[in-house]
């Protein structure tokens, strides 16, 4: 058969979903602990229950629809109504008076629309395998994950821009609309694949998690949590410990996303010629590297210089983790896509118990250290348990 290029037409709607379903993320979700506080007065505390109750909830929104969707002959419908369902809970957002209201939009319909983002890691994988050549696919995920990155290097900043210059009303507002955009492009502009044989179908979601997918997960789990606290706790790190201006925590956090996208593809690049575990270690080992070397930083200039180890992690886990899940469970890049999106969940949760519990004992500058025994637990289970 013919197969399309990187550049094809195809190609290029699944880069520009991943950039709008990650842009959209961007703009609320950052901003959401800031407008708690201020609206509605509650405590650290209570934004902290509202963040893992929404994690929770997409967790398990995510994987009860991941097992039926690998049954479907058409993701796209499925992956509209995930950004359909985000751009409802804008409008709801917009129009909530108490943080009960807030809570309970953000764990119901907002949890279903982070089911587009396991979903439409899930076309992209089934597009790669049916329309590129083989060599081709890695390198195309890991492509399709550089745009998430791209996403967050103006989001943030936009939907801040948006909060404090328009209001939270307006904000919720248009990015509600253009969820409803991003939902019509899924739906008409994505290419349509062929349907799963009969076979495949039947066979769906019947393998039960071996060895590998478990220790894959817990690893992923693990280190998600440390990336998770390494970005609540920096700015505060600058302050308490290096007695700096915190606001450069976003010109780090900047320079880590640019350095992130050409490392993503490096990363693609290689996971075409190689086998992928033995890169994705690199980047447990680069995460190690990074907190240890922030635990033990004494001035912010070394906070730069320790973004390249933090663009290795990202560009190397993020990169082609992906992929490497979706090997494991050939045939299922629905439920494998979600397991994946869902250790990045339960990265969040962790994320928020050690700030909650580590840095309460230890300070923001000694999370670090502990950060970094973690990532180096996850590299043992991936250097023990994940052997295939």
């Amino acid at each position: 058969m013919q197969y399309r290029s990187l550049l094809s037409p195809p190609a290029w709607a699944n880069y520009t979903v991943s950039f709008l379903a990650g842009a959209l993320y961007a703009l609320v979700v950052p901003t959401l602990s800031l407008h708690l506080a201020q609206a509605y007065q509650v405590s650290a505390w209570w934004i902290g229950v509202f963040f893992i109750a929404k994690a929770a909830a997409s967790i398990v929104f995510a994987q009860l629809i991941a097992r039926k969707s690998d049954t479907l002959s058409d993701r796209r419908p499925l992956i509209a109504a995930a950004m359909a369902c985000g751009g409802v809970s804008c409008f709801l957002f917009a129009e909530a008076s108490s943080f009960n209201q807030m809570l309970l939009i953000a764990t119901s319909v907002f949890g279903l629309s982070f089911a587009a983002n396991a979903q439409l890691m899930a076309q992209t994988r089934e597009f790669a395998d049916a329309q590129l050549a083989p060599n081709r696919a890695t390198l195309f995920n890991s492509i399709v994950r550089a745009c998430l990155a791209v996403s967050w290097i103006a989001g943030p900043p936009l939907g801040f821009i948006l909060l404090t210059q328009l209001g939270f009303v307006i904000q919720c507002q248009i990015v509600g609309t253009a969820y409803f955009v991003a939902a019509l492009i899924s739906l008409f502009i994505l290419p349509k694949l062929a349907a799963q044989a009969p076979a495949a179908r039947e066979n769906t979601a019947k393998q039960p998690l071996d060895r590998t997918l478990t220790g894959a997960i817990v690893a992923f789990s693990l280190m998600f949590g440390c990336n998770a606290s390494y970005q609540i706790a920096l700015p505060l790190m600058i302050q308490t410990k290096l007695h700096a201006d915190p606001a450069q925590a976003g010109f780090i956090m900047g320079t880590a996303a640019l350095l992130e996208i050409p490392i993503m593809i490096l990363a693609g690049w290689l996971g075409s010629r190689m086998a992928l575990l033995p890169l994705i270690r690199i980047g447990a080992l680069a995460a190690v590297l990074l907190y240890i070397g922030i635990w033990q930083a004494t001035a912010v200039w070394q906070l730069f210089v320790l973004q390249i180890f933090n663009a290795v992690f990202i560009g190397f886990i993020a990169g082609i983790g992906m992929t490497w899940f979706q090997n494991l469970l050939p045939g299922q890049a629905g439920l494998s896509s979600s397991y994946f999106s869902n250790a990045s969940g339960l990265g969040e949760i962790i994320g928020y118990l050690i700030i909650a519990l580590v840095a309460q004992q230890v300070g923001y500058g000694g999370v670090y250290g502990f950060t970094g025994l973690t990532a180096l637990a996850a590299l043992g289970v991936l250097a023990v348990v994940c052997r295939r």
